[in-house]
């Protein structure tokens, strides 16, 4: 959950644009059969046109994956910080 926080946070500030839908959980077996954190991430619905015009824009996909990163550098900073490092 912490790192899907933390993910979800950089999206919301780095994508004004997006709607924010929150974290939620599931049983997706490839979110309980790891051994690692795992997350799924929605940005948008090829259902909704506005969604899937976005999705088809190098520079919206290219944010999405910046905000992703930066959720889990955040993460992982946050991670050494409670070991120790």
């Amino acid at each position: 959950m912490r790192l899907a926080r933390k993910i979800c946070l950089s999206l919301e500030s780095s994508l004004l644009s997006v709607r924010k839908r929150g974290v939620k959980t599931a049983n997706f077996y490839v979110l309980r059969g790891v051994q690692m954190p795992a997350v799924l991430v929605e940005v948008g619905f090829l259902s909704n046109k506005y969604e899937e015009l976005q999705l088809t824009q190098w520079k919206f996909k290219s944010d999405i994956a910046g905000a992703i990163t930066e959720g889990v550098k955040s993460y992982e900073q946050e991670y050494l910080v409670r070991l120790g490092h």
